[in-house]
């Protein structure tokens, strides 16, 4: 509450310092209401208790910039992050602490379709626009900065430890899904029967500097990241390698017998029965 008092109210680009001296409204601390001469009514609302922004008595929404910290879970709580400066510092819920690029740029790819969408970002009846401007969505945070000389340079920026896991998006915003990755690759080469919808990851930067075939492309990709590449009914399929074996188990048939090892079994193809080529 505070952050949008002193930024949205009574910062160098906040309500007070853009009105007019003959249209600048009444600051009521007591209520965090600002009133203008008409009338109407501006209140601030804290993110800690998002539910109290309900209802039909609002007219529009202006919002601080959205983000999330690249940091494992970090949707869990967006606005929470490491700062050791801060009181406020921490993890997001049931967070393990391990940087995440992706699950920032899952956050941010998430925004955009969501409030394009009409039935979930209504269009006023009385402006027609609609209630949240996808076009005036900002993302936090980009500093001032030089990147990378302010990760790396401990000795002139002191918070430099908490880029890794932070909000920030400079250093990354450069970065492509990796499905994306793979999806040109494939089309470069006329290869347009694939699927990537579970294919997980983010890339920083990927150079082919040689004239190839897609396997010479991918098979970097596939070593670092983990992934397959399996035909099925004429698709070429990628997906993220995981130890799980999705199956239905019936615990009434099940015996443990101490020194035994267990009837369950995970097992991988020979590599006989594997594709070996992709031209």
């Amino acid at each position: 509450m505070e952050q949008a008092r002193e930024v949205m109210v009574f910062g160098e680009s906040g309500i007070l310092a853009c009105s007019p001296p003959d249209g600048r409204p009444q600051w009521i601390a007591g209520r965090n209401l600002l009133v203008w001469l008409n009338g109407a009514e501006a209140r601030l609302y804290s993110a800690f208790n998002p539910e109290r922004l309900c209802g039909p008595q609002f007219d529009a929404v202006w919002a601080d910039e959205v983000g999330c910290a690249a940091v494992d879970k970090g949707t869990n709580e967006p606005n929470r992050f490491i700062d050791l400066k801060s009181s406020e510092s921490g993890l997001p819920r049931a967070s393990t602490g391990i940087c995440d690029d992706y699950i920032q740029m899952q956050y941010l790819q998430a925004l955009d379709p969501h409030y394009a969408d009409p039935d979930l970002n209504l269009t006023s009846v009385v402006t027609g626009i609609q209630m949240v401007d996808p076009d005036r969505i900002h993302v936090w945070a980009w500093e001032a900065w030089p990147f990378p000389a302010f990760r790396g340079n401990a000795a002139l920026w002191s918070d430099n430890v908490n880029y890794a896991r932070g909000h920030w998006i400079y250093g990354r915003a450069a970065s492509c899904p990796l499905s994306s990755v793979v999806a040109e690759i494939c089309q470069n080469t006329d290869l347009m029967a694939y699927d990537f919808s579970a294919l997980h990851g983010v890339v920083s930067g990927y150079c082919v500097d040689d004239v190839t075939t897609v396997r010479s492309a991918l098979q970097p990709l596939m070593m670092a990241y983990g992934f397959d590449a399996i035909e099925r009914d004429g698709v070429l399929v990628f997906r993220t390698s995981t130890a799980r074996q999705y199956a239905s188990v019936d615990c009434a048939t099940l015996v443990y017998k101490k020194g035994t090892e267990g009837a369950i079994a995970l097992m991988r193809t020979p590599e006989a029965e594997i594709s070996a080529q992709a031209v």
